[in-house]
């Protein structure tokens, strides 16, 4: 299930796939947060109509203006997410003023819960949001 979840979020090939299961297989951290989300997602009948919705939405999204965001902003994107490009999360970035980039190199759409990084990521955000309450 898992390999089935980074196979769809991203580019990877199939070799660094496996990778990142058996790493997330052996820690119990990484293995708890994907059973959450394996719950959170799991009953797609109930969430069809909002993501139909989102994608509807999203076809038609104009450039937002993300260079008026004046709050402290994190931006942690996956260098290989198949979901929102890459190029999105370093237009954040270099957009919003004082903006912070994270990247998690090999990550899919779900870097902040599944990949090598995921202690550091969310170490990063923690002390983002205690830095910036």
């Amino acid at each position: 299930m898992l390999y089935k979840l980074i196979r769809e979020e991203s580019p990877l090939l199939p070799a660094q796939i496996d990778e990142k299961v058996e790493a997330a297989m052996h820690d119990p951290h990484q293995l708890r947060l994907f059973l959450r989300l394996v719950r959170s997602m799991s009953d797609y009948s109930r969430r069809k109509a909002g993501v139909e919705n989102d994608m509807a939405q999203l076809a038609t999204l104009p450039d937002l203006p993300v260079g008026k965001i004046r709050c402290p902003a994190l931006i942690i994107h996956g260098t290989h997410d198949s979901d929102v490009l890459f190029y999105h999360g370093v237009y954040a970035r270099d957009t919003i003023p004082g903006a912070e980039g994270l990247w998690v190199r090999e990550g899919s759409h779900f870097c902040a819960w599944i990949s090598p990084q995921v202690h550091e990521v969310q170490e990063r955000i923690v002390s983002f949001l205690q830095e910036n309450r």
